[in-house]
């Protein structure tokens, strides 16, 4: 869809690992459909500022969200 629409991809990875196994959990292991409000304030405190980091210097082979740098 990218190249169709005019774009060249210049980098595209995976980033939110983390949260990609936690969703997992919650909707297939729990059988929730919404997260908490206090797994959302836990996530976004503790885990969020060390997996920015790491994710920085490691690519993850999964994750929840697709990162893309396209050029026109």
């Amino acid at each position: 869809m990218v190249e169709q629409a005019g774009f060249r991809v210049v980098v595209l990875r995976y980033m939110n690992s983390v949260g990609f196994f936690g969703w997992w959990l919650n909707a297939h292991v729990a059988k929730k459909t919404e997260q908490s409000e206090t797994q959302i304030a836990v996530f976004d405190t503790l885990v969020v500022p060390v997996l920015a980091q790491v994710e920085r210097w490691i690519e993850p082979p999964v994750g929840q969200s697709l990162f893309a740098v396209l050029q026109k």
